[in-house]
């Protein structure tokens, strides 16, 4: 590759440049297998995070990908944080359905089994996409919508647990929630399906959309100010607000981190690409945000 060449590349991989014109340079696209991609290097415009300049994975089979578990790259965090998310879920899971049986009611244990199963299949898909998605062009592409997409029922499943609580007494306003909340969620999580919307330049998109179906608990927490008497002096509306504000924090640092593309975006380009950058955040915060629920 010319220095010229090199140069326009690391230009678009920092700056996550849209044009076509600096997506490929006079060499055709490697097809040779790359552990660890260095800033001169081609990385295929599908696979680039905005000012993420090296450290790329590309064109691995399947067991070396399975192999790069172990090896340092820009996804090592990425894999691990979904990988223990998962498995502390998955243990979760078979906990509360074979040795919790006796402490639950039917309808208080169908609430969590829901919610847990909503957190493995999401972060499942989000280990699935950030492990494997080095093969190929398809293989990106297909697993990055099904991790977008997954989120959608996570923040369903989020949902069954405490409007279960909330509404114990008043089953059929508990009931209208759960309905109303799981149709949009599965709604959001078709919308996201659709390949376009999985394009880095629809990232603000998937955000907005997003936030307004994590948002919509905001209705039923009002909805439950007026039946408690006293409102915010009634200590269990009071706790019941706090809990979940508190929820609503840690969901906010999350999307702040995956909105901004902070900090490697304030930054020189590079310093970031292993270990700090805003989508390990964005997973951290997540994953504390739903073992906190």
């Amino acid at each position: 590759m010319s220095s010229t060449a090199g140069l326009k590349q690391r230009k678009v991989v920092a700056g996550g440049d849209d044009s076509d014109t600096l997506t490929h340079d006079s060499c055709n696209c490697c097809k040779h297998a790359i552990m660890y991609s260095t800033p001169e290097q081609h990385v295929p415009k599908y696979m680039q995070y905005s000012y993420i300049v090296a450290g790329y994975r590309m064109n691995l089979s399947f067991l070396s990908s399975l192999a790069s578990l172990f090896r340092i790259h820009n996804e090592t965090l990425n894999i691990w944080t979904a990988l223990v998310s998962f498995a502390v879920f998955f243990w979760i899971g078979v906990n509360m359905i074979f040795f919790m049986g006796d402490e639950m009611t039917f309808w208080e244990k169908a609430a969590y089994v829901v919610y847990t199963v909503s957190a493995i299949y999401t972060f499942l898909n989000s280990l699935l996409f950030h492990w494997f998605n080095c093969i190929s062009h398809s293989h990106h592409e297909c697993l990055l919508r099904m991790d977008i997409s997954g989120i959608g029922f996570l923040i369903c499943g989020s949902y069954y647990p405490p409007i279960y609580y909330a509404f114990q007494n008043h089953s059929n306003f508990g009931i209208f929630y759960l309905t109303t909340i799981t149709i949009g969620c599965l709604l959001t999580s078709m919308i996201l399906l659709f390949p376009k919307f999985s394009e880095e330049r629809y990232s603000m998109f998937r955000v907005f959309v997003l936030s307004a179906t994590g948002l919509f608990g905001i209705i039923p927490l009002i909805h439950l100010f007026f039946l408690h008497e006293g409102g915010l002096s009634n200590p269990i509306f009071y706790a019941k607000v706090m809990a979940v504000l508190e929820l609503y924090l840690w969901y906010g640092v999350a999307v702040f981190f995956y909105a901004s593309k902070f900090p490697e975006r304030f930054f020189k380009p590079g310093r970031f690409d292993i270990v700090g950058c805003s989508h390990q955040f964005w997973h951290s915060f997540g994953m504390i945000y739903f073992l906190y629920n």
